[in-house]
């Protein structure tokens, strides 16, 4: 499904017929991945996206997509980044999500965060269809801003409940200087450089 500057993939399995590496210079593309397994290339880095994983492509990014289970069921939603920016997601928000998905594309969601952005993209299916709905592009980009939302709810979420304080006052401290620094810089090393830590310990 394709509407204008936001495309719908049902099926992701067939992305697999491409031969040649596909660059997203111009999308956000998120991968859900309900059953199976699929194999990729993102800027050379081998990946695996198994059930109950997102895998989050950046504008910018090239990918090549390798092979696909028998079983692979999955969907994909691409969003173009400059409709991204009409989404009332501020600076830093986007920032976090970039800086994420930049140094790890895929991350393991739990049942209830999946079923929730499978709910959301059933309901940005269905609301495309309604073409006679007066308030049809704003209801899309609530959908879609509830939906980076929940990404970034889990991200932060995930690093309280999985890791220790220390960890915890290493991600404060990384938010905090996100905000200050988002526009002055986006690479892993200006952030580590600021906290003393290695680029590996905070891509870790």
């Amino acid at each position: 499904i394709v509407e204008e500057e936001l495309i719908l993939l049902n099926n992701i399995k067939v992305l697999c017929n491409m031969k040649e590496p596909i660059d997203v210079n111009q999308y956000a593309t998120y991968f859900l991945c309900k059953k199976g397994s699929l194999s990729a290339t993102i800027n050379m880095n081998k990946v695996v996206l198994n059930s109950g994983n997102i895998m989050v492509i950046m504008p910018g990014d090239k990918i090549q997509l390798m092979d696909a289970s028998d079983d692979l069921i999955g969907n994909a939603v691409a969003i173009d980044r400059k409709y991204i920016n009409n989404l009332n997601i501020t600076a830093e928000q986007s920032m976090t999500l970039f800086m994420q998905f930049k140094k790890n594309p895929i991350i393991k969601m739990d049942k209830n965060a999946m079923d929730l952005l499978g709910h959301h993209y059933g309901l940005i299916k269905k609301v495309i269809l309604m073409e006679e709905s007066h308030y049809r592009s704003e209801i899309i980009q609530s959908l879609l801003r509830a939906f980076c939302l929940m990404d970034l709810d889990y991200i932060y979420n995930s690093h309280f409940i999985n890791t220790n304080q220390r960890m915890h006052e290493i991600f404060d401290k990384f938010y905090n200087l996100v905000r200050s620094y988002y526009k002055e810089s986006r690479e892993v090393i200006f952030y580590a450089d600021k906290l003393c830590i290695t680029p590996k310990y905070l891509s870790a």
